[in-house]
């Protein structure tokens, strides 16, 4: 019998290294998603604040509220599973300006 997990190949171990340094809880697992979520969130409203000038610090703020409280992101991006990691980790880390 094959043994098959459902989640993001490596994030077992993301798990485990965060909850060695803060403690074993279903908690632990929930804030790591929580805070990637968030900073999934501020990495949309940094892209939209410096990439599109023309809409200033209303669109960045008015991009982080449509991301941050879109009800995927609420629902999945704080559980305790891989989504709030996929998500921040799906921003490139380039810097494309000129």
């Amino acid at each position: 019998m094959d043994f098959f997990h459902a989640q993001a190949p490596l994030y077992g171990y993301w798990n485990a290294a965060w909850m060695l340094l803060f403690g074993q809880s279903w908690r632990t697992a929930h804030a790591l998603s929580a805070l990637l979520s968030a900073g999934a969130t501020l990495l949309t409203a940094d892209f939209v604040f410096t990439r599109l000038r023309k809409l200033g610090l209303a669109g960045g703020l008015v991009a982080a509220m449509l991301t941050g409280l879109n009800i995927m992101v609420v629902a999945f991006g704080t559980l305790g599973q891989a989504y709030g990691l996929c998500l921040f980790l799906s921003w490139p880390r380039f810097d494309s300006r000129s």
